[in-house]
């Protein structure tokens, strides 16, 4: 009799598989690192945006000041305060608490 087996012996399936698993569990952790970093870069991105924002609503639009407030973009809450620093130069600094635990603050001159 002639025998001709096709297909993986249950050895073989079982090496293949504890290799996939070692794989996924050192990918997983760098990949849960990688994407907070992402969602930090956006949050400082939204943070240099509201500083532009408020800076050319002070020189363009000719307020002569732009009142602190906080505002919330995508569950983050920014701080935002201004201040008067030279004649005629606005300070703006923008304050927040990451996704990442930790606190950042972020600021932005122009002078008129």
């Amino acid at each position: 009799m002639n025998k001709c087996h096709k297909g993986f012996s249950l050895i073989e399936v079982m090496v293949a598989l504890s290799i996939l698993a070692v794989l996924a569990m050192t990918i997983v952790p760098t990949l849960t690192i990688v994407y907070g970093e992402r969602v930090t870069i956006r949050e400082q991105q939204q943070a240099l945006s509201l500083i532009d924002d408020r800076l050319q609503i002070w020189l363009y639009d000719r307020y002569n000041s732009v009142n602190a407030e906080e505002v919330d973009v995508n569950g983050t809450l920014y701080d935002l305060q201004s201040k008067t620093i030279a004649h005629e130069t606005l300070q703006v600094c923008v304050t927040w608490h990451g996704s990442n635990n930790r606190s950042y603050e972020r600021c932005g001159y122009a002078k008129k």
